[in-house]
């Protein structure tokens, strides 16, 4: 009968071991996932900032360069044909992510185009988007 006894107060202890534990473990579980939480979002936010810093440095860099090209060209206002292609050329060459410049005239007809050795495939795609392009130009003035 002892036996059984020292038997039970063990599994008893045992029992309160493994529920003390558990206890223990949801106690510390709920602040834990909370603060993993936290941590997420501040973490995702930090990137999102970091990547609308990156896009936007990104967008105003291009932005400047073209606005140079295009003071750049209206410096002389009787630039040659050769002149102008070699100045696009280069601007093509220094900025990659352009697959050609176009010279669009006042009434939003495309006079020339210069690609880059990526966009001598797109050429011809270029001078057929004249039209299309002319009419998305005179609705913005439209406005």
């Amino acid at each position: 009968m002892k036996a059984k006894k020292s038997s039970w107060a063990l599994l008893l202890r045992a029992g309160l071991m493994v529920g003390t534990a558990a206890a223990v473990s949801l106690a510390f579980w709920i602040p834990l996932r909370h603060e993993e939480h936290s941590h997420v979002q501040r973490v995702t936010k930090v990137l999102a900032r970091s990547v609308r810093t990156d896009l936007s440095d990104e967008l105003r860099s291009r932005m400047q360069a073209q606005v140079r090209l295009a003071k750049l060209f209206s410096l002389d206002e009787t630039l040659s044909h050769r002149d102008w292609e070699s100045q696009a050329k280069l601007f093509v060459m220094d900025h990659p992510g352009y697959l050609a410049v176009q010279w669009v005239d006042p009434i939003y007809r495309v006079r020339r185009v210069v690609t880059g050795a990526e966009g001598e495939a797109y050429q011809s795609v270029l001078l057929a988007t004249d039209a299309p392009l002319r009419r998305v130009l005179e609705g913005l003035v439209d406005r």
